[in-house]
């Protein structure tokens, strides 16, 4: 339950950066958003499409041709996409005939999981989506391929039974085969001039381009298939731990090569030479035709897909986990797998960084011995630098710059990093940082009355001196105080038993809302800050003053209770039209909540009881 105290007293997010910076060499090492990407094609434009999952959900991104997000399309809440294992790799995008792409995911639509099939076109709007699936069943969308001028397959496996389902529709919703395939399905692959591949770990099926089963290939007593791709002459390549295996077009097994590698390869690819290029968890080895070892190289992070360029390098998508967090990877290289790159690691793209507060700028480089570092606080139409040939560790592949923010607010903060000997060589915040001044406590100055406010639910306590925190009179010049700490504090029975909590020498609260679900809102969000405005603000000098109090104005946060004057009386905030509601002359806001059960405790031992608690001071000159 979530009880308010009022003290008055899906997205698609379109990102292109368009800068005056020179154009970058053609390899690339960049990092976005996500929990792992899972399959990477040519756009036909230049760039690539990504696909992929973000905390479970189904993502899809459209970059350009050296790295960089055009746009993003998250599908959160609505279709999931977690078909990624160490044993399953589903294929969440396929290539239109037009250059947009159709993807697929999982929707809840009462009990039932049903598939999700949708087509987006080059922007990333979506152009239609249909809902397969069958009542009182469960279904997981697993690959979706294009087949023909209007026409698609769907593949999706049934819960809780080993069971894949393989329908052919087309794009007006219609389905014109469906049918149903004793096969757990954890590969999916179509191979010029076999047909399609559905496989589990041991067994492999082929299907006709009408959907008839050809022919099964089983293989037991050994790790299971990683990948299944096309080889040359009507073959199937697949990969098994760390061994290539060749199966004929009549599904029988024609030879298999142990490889001079350690550990397990994820995806295997045969290339446009003839040779063989195995990616796995941090490296990608190249193999010739007699399946000799020609290079290795390190990645990284963790590849699960590659493949061939039109241009015959070799782009691989896949995760970083580390320490930053879970990270979408895609890597292009050149044919002997080496990139010239620079990845932007820390601060993550997209997010929010805390100003008169010191940033760890991380990144990982390949081929660069100095750096130059900038920002900009305006999305590059101008930049100020932080460093200057700055020299990168030989030891490590990450390398970092300690940088003192200062007090700065911004909505499109970039950081550029750049190769002092090749600047087309670069990476820089895409999307954008929000640059915030994040404030726990926060002076109301006027009427005579200074007066210190915390976002805990602390009052008149003086951070600076950890003294009294109430002046009158004097207002910023009283050299007289009166309060040393106030506070609310409640009671009552949850259930027949007494709590109590609140804020006195100790406080029971934490910054933040409580979120729909019920849960409250990560610690610190830039909604659990102070926000102070000020009726004067745009008479105030030029300076960090005025930006600040500019910048929490245009932030309200209407959306989690900052009071604002309906002008129009439709009961939301209309931006443009609704108006910021000055109480007074000057108006501080803030929200706090009791959801934890350790800083509930730690005021009077009690349980937090769901309370959120949001909090307006005000005062007239």
């Amino acid at each position: 339950m979530k009880k308010i105290i009022l003290l008055i007293n899906a997205i698609v997010i379109t990102l292109l950066i368009i800068l005056e910076l020179p154009a970058q060499v053609n390899t690339f090492e960049r990092t976005y958003p996500g929990d792992v990407g899972l399959q990477v094609i040519e756009s036909g434009d230049g760039g690539y499409y990504v696909g992929g999952s973000n905390n479970g959900y189904l993502q899809v991104m459209k970059i350009n041709s050296i790295g960089f997000i055009e746009w993003i399309k998250d599908f959160s809440p609505d279709v999931l996409y977690s078909e990624f294992t160490s044993v399953a790799r589903g294929n969440p995008i396929s290539l239109d005939n037009d250059g947009g792409i159709l993807t697929i995911g999982t929707v809840l639509e009462g009990d039932d999981y049903n598939i999700r099939v949708i087509k987006l076109d080059t922007q990333g709007n979506e152009v239609w989506e249909y809902t397969f699936g069958e009542p009182d069943r469960d279904e997981v969308g697993f690959a979706v391929n294009i087949i023909g001028e209007n026409e698609f397959l769907v593949i999706s496996r049934i819960q809780g039974s080993e069971i894949t389902e393989v329908v052919k529709a087309n794009e007006e919703g219609i389905i014109l085969d469906q049918r149903v395939f004793n096969i757990e399905c954890k590969l999916f692959s179509e191979i010029p001039g076999i047909g399609y591949i559905i496989s589990d770990t041991h067994k492999m099926i082929n299907l006709s381009r009408n959907l008839d089963s050809l022919w099964t290939y089983t293989r037991s007593g050994f790790s299971g298939f990683n990948s299944i791709t096309p080889a040359r002459d009507n073959k199937i390549l697949a990969l098994s731990g760390s061994k290539l295996i060749i199966i004929n077009s009549d599904g029988l097994l024609e030879s298999e090569h142990s490889l001079s590698f350690e550990g397990s390869g994820n995806y295997a690819i045969e290339t446009s030479d003839s040779s063989y290029v195995v990616v796995t968890y941090y490296k990608i080895i190249a193999f010739d035709s007699g399946f000799n070892q020609m290079w290795e190289k390190e990645i990284i992070g963790y590849g699960y897909y590659l493949t061939e360029t039109q241009d015959d390098r070799f782009i691989i998508c896949g995760a970083i986990l580390d320490w930053i967090g879970d990270q979408w990877l895609v890597l292009k290289t050149d044919t002997q797998g080496n990139h010239h790159s620079i990845n932007l690691r820390s601060p993550r793209d997209a997010s929010t960084i805390i100003a008169f507060n010191q940033e760890v700028i991380t990144w990982s480089s390949s081929g660069v011995n100095k750096v130059n570092i900038d920002y900009s606080l305006n999305g590059g139409t101008s930049w100020k630098g932080l460093a200057n040939n700055y020299l990168i560790s030989t030891e490590d592949s990450r390398d970092t710059l300690s940088w003192f923010i200062p007090e700065l607010v911004s909505d499109n903060c970039i950081i550029r990093i750049e190769d002092s000997d090749n600047p087309e060589v670069y990476d820089l915040s895409d999307p954008p940082l929000q640059l915030i001044v994040y404030d726990p406590f926060e002076p109301i100055s006027t009427n005579e009355i200074m007066m210190w406010v915390w976002n805990d639910g602390t009052g008149s306590h003086n951070p600076r001196t950890d003294g009294n925190g109430f002046y009158w009179p004097g207002g910023d010049s009283a050299t007289q105080s009166a309060i040393f700490n106030d506070g609310l504090n409640w009671g009552g029975k949850v259930n027949g038993q007494i709590r109590v909590n609140g804020s006195t020498h100790r406080t029971g609260l934490l910054p933040g809302s409580i979120l729909p679900d019920g849960t409250p809102d990560e610690y610190p969000s830039l909604n659990s800050k102070i926000f102070k405005i000020r009726k004067d603000w745009q008479q105030l000098p030029e300076g960090f003053k005025k930006d600040r109090l500019e910048y929490d104005y245009l932030h309200w946060p209407v959306e989690i209770g900052a009071p604002f004057e309906d002008i129009n009386r439709d009961g939301v905030y209309t931006p443009g039209f609704d108006k910021v509601k000055f109480i007074g002359d000057e108006t501080l806001w803030y929200v706090c909540n009791d959801l934890d059960t350790a800083t509930s405790r730690f005021t009077y031992g009690s349980d937090p009881i769901g309370l959120e608690i949001q909090t307006t001071v005000f005062g007239f000159e």
